[in-house]
């Protein structure tokens, strides 16, 4: 069963292996019980939920230690497989559903997962620090952003910045406006053949702490506004529709003030323009073509 795990990473071990060969029994059994994959779709289990999950180990290599939520988990997606093919990193998976939980609880331990931990918890109510948040399409990424942004740490271990890292289908344009330029967008289609999933992406989105990595001004028609990052505390200061935009693109610590038309639309969009061309590290070391490291020092 697990021959599809392997096809795209070869080089897993024998342990990983039996524990991927075990979902399956597991799932289905489980599944006749409680509902959790859709019954119609348990056959396509590796493909549409395991092999999906794992297209976040293509983006990312977790290192040792790394701490990992995953937010609306359900059944255990993308937790379970994630925590198999990274046994040193550490995964919370949490859902608001107790009967999704108990299921990928009881799966988790029969394959004797020892870096894992499930709760019954909204993630409202998380209030434990993280690497990267998690998750498989459980909401809109404006809403995700509100939720998980007090849960992002703020020292980074991995080659990518601390972040949000989700798994979305469909046309995301209009969702993913506010953090135009801020997140990277990768097809799972690069990664995978099957032509499932051909319309399904990776969203990652990075933090810089709790503010924005520079100042910046945007612009859009008459209308021009000035964006400043701001210490940990100062909360976001700024007009209602600049606001608005900064509150979903998950900035927790910013000032921004208009030095141009008072419209409140050119200022929202203005305020966007300004979000689009922030530069992270990694944005930069691929202009410089140098290493994050290198930038860093």
């Amino acid at each position: 069963m697990a021959d599809l795990i392997t096809k795209y990473f070869p080089n897993i071990t024998a342990r990983q292996r039996e524990q991927f060969d075990a979902l399956y029994d597991l799932y289905a059994d489980w599944n006749a019980k409680i509902n959790v994959i859709s019954r119609k779709d348990i056959t396509n289990l590796y493909e549409h939920h395991v092999l999906h999950s794992l297209a976040i180990a293509k983006f990312i290599n977790f290192r040792d230690d790394t701490n990992v939520l995953d937010l609306g988990t359900g059944g255990g997606f993308p937790g379970i497989p994630l925590a198999i093919m990274f046994p040193n990193a550490n995964f919370k998976m949490i859902d608001g559903t107790g009967k999704k939980i108990k299921v990928a609880t009881e799966i988790a331990n029969a394959i004797g997962l020892e870096n894992v931990l499930l709760q019954h918890k909204r993630g409202e109510e998380e209030r434990g620090k993280f690497d990267f948040i998690v998750s498989r399409a459980v909401m809109p990424l404006s809403d995700m952003m509100k939720i998980v942004r007090k849960n992002i740490a703020k020292d980074n271990h991995n080659a990518f910045e601390n972040g949000i890292i989700v798994l979305k289908g469909g046309t995301l344009d209009e969702e993913l406006k506010p953090f135009k330029k801020i997140f990277v967008q990768e097809k799972l289609s690069q990664w995978f053949e099957e032509p499932w999933f051909e319309e399904k992406n990776l969203i990652y989105v990075p933090t810089v702490g709790t503010t924005i990595p520079h100042r910046n001004v945007g612009v859009f028609g008459a209308g021009r506004v000035l964006i400043m990052p701001a210490a940990e505390g100062t909360g976001v200061i700024a007009g209602s529709s600049v606001r608005t935009v900064l509150e979903l693109a998950g900035i927790k610590d910013v000032r921004a003030k208009s030095i141009g038309s008072n419209n409140t639309a050119n200022m929202a969009y203005a305020a966007i323009e300004g979000l689009k061309n922030m530069m992270t590290v990694e944005k930069v070391s691929k202009l410089r073509g140098k290493t994050k490291e290198e930038i860093l020092g």
